[in-house]
C-alpha cells in the first residue's frame, strides 16, 4: 500500500463514495484486498455506493479488476481527508526506483485495464484532481515504491471511476471511441490496430508476461489483443484457461482449446 499515513485515522460521518462505470466491451470483475469479490459491472453499466462495499472512516482499501496481482490498483485511505492513488507497480518490485527498473526486475506488469478517476465535488486540479491511467507507464500512475503520486480530497468526495474511458476494451491512449469486436475475417479491431486470431493454435514459449482475462471468448480476445497492442515488444499472444500469455515471438503449433493471435504488422 503506497498510502502510508502518519496521522491517526478518525471516524467520519460523511464517507467517500466511488461510482463505477464500465465502458469496456467485457465485464469488469471488481475485487478488493486479497482478491475479495465486490461486484461485477457489465458493459455499459454504472453502479454507485462503492458497488455495495461499506467504507468507513479510518479505513484503507483498494479496487482492482480480477483477482490477479498483476493489476492496476485504485488505492484509498480515509482520515480527515480521503487519500488516493492508482498504482501500476508490478508485484514484488523490491527497491526499484523507476517504472523501467521495476519492469526489468520483476518481468511482470501492474496494469490490466485502462481507467480514469474523477473527483466530482472538490476537484481543484491540484491535490484533489482527476487521474487518467490508460497505459502501464501512465504519468498519473504510481510507478515505483518511492514515487510521489498520492493525492487527497475532502472526505465527503464522490469519485467517478470509469473503466475503458475511451470506450474500448483495449488500451485507450488516443481517447478514441472504437469498439472492440471480432470481425468476420477473425481480426480484432481496437484503438491501436488489429490482431489476427487462430483457434486451436498455440504459440509456445517466448512469454513476456501473463494476466487473467474474463468474459466470453470474444471478450478475452479483445483484452489480450489490446494488451499486445499496448506492449511494444509483443508480437503475439495465446489464451488458455482464462489467462492471456503475451509473447515476443510466435511460431504456431496445433493445440486444442488454445486461441492465439498475431499483432498487426507481425508474422506468425
Amino acid at each position: 500500500m503506497k498510502l502510508a499515513l502518519a496521522t491517526t485515522f478518525i471516524a467520519s460521518a460523511a464517507a467517500v463514495e466511488f461510482r463505477f462505470t464500465n465502458k469496456c466491451s467485457y465485464t469488469i470483475d471488481l475485487r478488493g484486498p486479497g482478491g475479495a469479490k465486490i461486484c461485477e459491472l457489465q458493459p455499459g453499466q454504472t453502479k454507485g455506493g462503492n458497488c455495495g462495499l461499506d467504507i468507513k472512516g479510518g479505513q484503507t482499501g483498494l479496487f482492482k479488476h480480477t483477482a490477479t496481482n498483476e493489476a492496476n490498483l485504485l488505492e484509498y485511505a480515509l482520515n480527515s481527508q480521503v487519500w488516493y492513488d492508482v498504482s501500476n507497480i508490478p508485484p514484488g518490485p523490491g527497491n526499484c526506483n523507476s517504472y523501467d527498473d521495476c519492469k526489468k526486475r520483476t518481468g511482470k506488469t501492474g496494469y490490466n485495464v485502462p481507467m480514469s478517476l474523477t473527483p466530482t465535488k472538490h476537484n481543484n486540479g491540484k491535490n484533489c484532481k482527476s487521474l487518467t491511467v490508460t497505459a502501464a507507464d501512465a504519468p498519473d500512475a504510481y510507478l515505483y515504491p518511492d514515487d510521489r503520486k498520492t493525492h487527497d480530497c475532502p472526505v465527503d468526495e464522490v469519485f467517478d471511476v470509469t473503466y475503458c474511458p475511451g470506450g474500448s476494451g483495449g488500451n485507450s491512449n488516443n481517447g478514441g471511441n472504437n469498439n472492440n469486436g471480432v470481425t468476420t475475417n477473425n481480426a480484432v479491431s481496437n484503438n491501436s490496430g488489429s490482431c489476427s486470431t487462430q483457434s486451436n493454435t498455440d504459440f509456445f514459449g517466448n512469454d513476456l508476461f501473463n494476466f487473467q482475462v474474463s468474459g466470453n471468448s470474444n471478450d478475452q480476445i479483445n483484452q489480450c489483443c489490446g494488451k499486445c497492442q499496448s506492449t511494444s515488444n509483443c508480437a503475439a499472444y495465446s489464451i488458455f484457461n482464462n489467462v492471456c500469455y503475451i509473447k515476443s515471438a510466435g511460431s504456431p503449433s496445433s493445440k486444442n482449446g488454445i486461441t492465439s493471435g498475431v499483432k498487426a504488422g507481425n508474422c506468425g
